[in-house]
């Protein structure tokens, strides 16, 4: 019996990446973005050290969705998405809370000041948007780079919040190993 071999196109940028500006030439002139400039766009994303591996993991594919969304325009909003699931884990590990919703999560952390007002303010903003994604409500949503990318940012550092660089959360394990960097 014969084994066919199928092969997929190379990706192709989204067509609405080609209005986007990735920088400025050494003339002045407008540059479109390239793929390459999307790694600068996550450039100093970085899990912190001590995040737990399940946050840790999901964090870091949300990082790449962003990469990604060079070819796929609605990877930003999915990247957002499910950097919030990375936050709502990593609340959850922080706060020995397993059973806890996102919402109870959040006003916890602020009850218990390991996250202040404002940053629980804008996390349940941030909820209310993830919801919305997640339940139907807002599925054709579409980012521009300037507003997903802030908002990927932000769950970086809440989780670095929650895991400060001199916390240790691997209990004797192997740290959990970004491949990207």
């Amino acid at each position: 019996m014969m084994e066919l071999e199928q092969r997929f196109p190379w990706p192709v940028p989204d067509p609405r990446m080609r209005i986007t500006v990735g920088g400025v030439n050494d003339d002045g002139s407008v540059r479109m973005i390239e793929y390459s400039d999307m790694h600068r766009v996550v450039e100093g994303m970085e899990v912190p050290p001590g995040a737990p591996e399940a946050a840790a993991s999901v964090l870091t594919t949300a990082r790449e969705l962003m990469r990604m969304s060079f070819y796929r325009w609605e990877f930003m909003v999915v990247s957002v998405c499910w950097s919030l699931f990375a936050v709502e884990t990593a609340l959850r590990e922080r706060l020995s809370a397993p059973r806890k919703t996102f919402d109870q999560l959040i006003k916890l952390a602020v009850e218990e000041g390991v996250l202040s007002g404002d940053m629980g303010d804008r996390l349940h903003a941030g909820r209310t948007i993830r919801n919305q994604v997640a339940h139907g409500k807002s599925t054709h949503s579409a980012y521009t780079i300037g507003l997903a990318v802030p908002m990927l940012q932000a769950s970086f550092d809440v989780i670095g919040l929650l895991y400060p660089p001199e916390s240790d959360n691997s209990a004797g394990q192997e740290p959990f190993a970004d491949i990207h960097r």
